[in-house]
């Protein structure tokens, strides 16, 4: 709860951060899950959306191993409305996964996803119950022990893009940033979007 509200105050309220409100304040500061992780780590965050003339699907799974390579953070968010065709893999709709991993196996193209929060459990190609699995032992060997008790789960590339929108990226680098912040907080509020009269 301190961490969201720490966040909500950096981007002028809790409105800003709720994916919910569509009339947001002129002067907030827009946010997103790139803008969010670079917040946390001090690296340079980036948004890419998957969905637009320009995008070569082959371009960018070359981006998305070498980012994954250079420990790259990276978040993938569903498309917001369901479709026939998330629903049939069961995937959450407008929610952020953290992708785990991002491995070319035998020509196979694959991305483990994770999500605490996911409500559905994934079914499409290589979900837990893919006969995938052992049409391709190697596969699975190469990955090690699938476990589902974290919520994790491996999606073909194709599909990904299918049931994706955007990704978002941190990029962190050796050397390490820091501030420190020295002081009292004498106010006797905190509250509220800073446009509010109750904001300190």
């Amino acid at each position: 709860c301190l961490v969201e509200k720490a966040v909500a105050k950096l981007h002028a309220g809790y409105q800003s951060i709720d994916q919910s409100v569509t009339i947001r304040h002129p002067v907030e500061r827009r946010t997103s899950c790139a803008s969010t992780m670079r917040d946390f780590c001090g690296g340079v965050g980036i948004s890419r959306d998957l969905h637009h003339e320009e995008f070569n699907s082959e371009d960018w799974w070359n981006t998305l191993v070498e980012l994954f390579n250079n420990n790259t953070k990276l978040v993938a968010n569903s498309l917001k409305k369901d479709d026939a065709n998330m629903e049939a893999q069961g995937v959450d709709a407008g929610h952020a996964f953290n992708i785990k991993q991002v491995r070319q196996i035998n020509g196979f193209k694959l991305l483990q996803l994770h999500s605490a929060y996911s409500t559905r459990t994934y079914t499409g190609e290589w979900s837990d119950r893919s006969t995938l699995w052992e049409q391709y032992p190697q596969i699975a060997s190469t990955l090690g022990i699938r476990s589902k008790k974290d919520k994790s789960y491996w999606i073909s590339y194709v599909t990904f893009l299918r049931c994706f929108a955007s990704i978002h990226l941190c990029r962190t680098f050796p050397s390490s940033h820091s501030r420190m912040l020295e002081g009292d907080w004498t106010k006797t509020t905190a509250g509220g979007p800073y446009f509010e009269q109750s904001w300190s």
